[in-house]
């Protein structure tokens, strides 16, 4: 996870490339800041499950992340609005979105099936998640 979000939020290369340079979690930034904040239960995560793809037969993680406003800022003071999937969109060119029932509801139409359910999952369980 903490991989996911320095390659697409940071911008940073791959993490999981053809070298045999493992990670230093606990010395390499930016996963130093993460793993404090996480540590300091100011960035929470929950495992939804996993999905397999019927048709590549490959599987993915479906996880939700709640990272305190402060946090966030600090930690994603440098968000990119491209990367090597493409660009980082929201609501009116903003590259935030807000987490709305509309929102989900916006989002629909562009989304897969099981993402679209984590969203939906995630709001029915927000008071949970966010009082956690």
């Amino acid at each position: 996870i903490m991989r996911e979000y320095s390659e697409e939020f940071l911008g940073n290369p791959e993490h999981d490339g053809p070298g045999a340079r493992s990670i230093d979690y606990a010395g390499e930034e930016p996963f130093r800041s993460f793993e404090r904040a996480r540590a300091e239960g100011r960035f929470r995560l929950w495992h939804y499950g996993l999905v397999m793809d019927p048709l590549t037969l490959g599987a993915s993680q479906r996880t939700v992340a709640v990272v305190d406003d402060e946090v966030f800022d600090r930690l994603f003071t440098n968000m990119v609005t491209t990367n090597d999937e493409g660009r980082v969109v929201g609501e009116g060119g903003r590259t935030d979105m807000p987490f709305t029932a509309e929102a989900i509801d916006r989002l629909e139409p562009r989304i897969s099936a099981s993402s679209l359910t984590l969203l939906r999952l995630t709001w029915r369980d927000r008071h949970h998640l966010l009082a956690a």
